[in-house]
């Protein structure tokens, strides 16, 4: 019902205003720990990423099928790498101010806040899937204000940062930062 009235709304930066400001007072800390802010984060990125295109099944070949030539798998790769370009869209509008915003107020004062933000961040993640595209100015902002996390005096914080930049990581790279972030906070925390 939340999908259909955003998409009734003709302003879609006040409707992501109105839907900030209701999402501050559980993102607050006003309120102790508990299932009714785990819901509330858990619908929020749920939502959020209702607006991610939906990926079709790709049927998988059949057992009768045979193998292609190799000219014929040369020219799949060419299409798969076509096809991925073509495939790799922008992110969503609302998603990318939801990150925005998160990123933006990700060192609030208070331990409760910090610890949602973080939270929801990962489900987002999370809900976005492997196959999601991040653009690299967002990838850069979500790896700073982790970054930033991980410094955290709170443990349970610091936890949720390493869970967000997990998703980050590039385990192939040698010289990935995130790799040497976590290497540095374990001799250190």
């Amino acid at each position: 019902k939340l999908r259909a009235l955003y998409d009734t709304y003709e302003d879609k930066d006040d409707f992501f205003n109105k839907f900030i400001f209701y999402l501050r007072v559980p993102l607050s800390g006003l309120h102790d720990r508990s299932a009714y802010i785990e819901r509330i984060l858990e619908f929020v990125a749920k939502f959020a990423c209702s607006f991610l295109p939906k990926k079709e099944d790709e049927k998988s070949p059949k057992k009768g099928e045979e193998k292609a030539s190799k000219d014929d798998s040369k020219d799949s790769i060419e299409d798969l790498n076509g096809s991925q370009e073509e495939e790799e869209e922008e992110m969503p509008p609302f998603i990318h101010s939801l990150f925005a915003w998160l990123l933006d107020n990700h060192n609030v004062e208070g331990v409760d806040a910090r610890l949602h933000v973080c939270q929801l961040l990962n489900k987002l993640l999370k809900y976005m899937g492997v196959e999601a595209c991040i653009d690299d100015d967002l990838y850069n902002k979500i790896y700073y204000g982790m970054l930033e996390r991980l410094k955290d005096r709170v443990a349970d914080i610091r936890s949720q940062a390493v869970t967000a930049l997990q998703r980050l990581q590039d385990p192939k790279d040698e010289n990935c930062p995130i790799i040497k972030a976590y290497l540095f906070h374990l001799a250190h925390d």
